[in-house]
């Protein structure tokens, strides 16, 4: 990224929440049935890759003050 300031970083993470399927727990004893998904290396993937292109596109179009310039 172009650049890694705490607006770029938050706009990077919310374009990712977006793209992704909630799973919502309410129980910290269920977290583990969540992170278990994550061992699956295609969910895995498929994660980072949803990552790398919201960093793109925050990087091509940051909207802080960084990117006026």
């Amino acid at each position: 990224m172009s650049c890694t300031c705490d607006e770029c970083l938050n706009d990077v993470l919310a374009l990712v929440l977006n793209r992704v399927q909630p799973r919502y727990v309410t129980d910290a004893g269920k977290i583990a049935y969540v992170k278990a998904e994550f061992i699956d290396k295609q969910q895995m993937t498929t994660l980072i890759v949803k990552l790398a292109e919201s960093a793109k596109m925050v990087s091509d179009m940051p909207r802080c003050r960084r990117g006026e310039e």
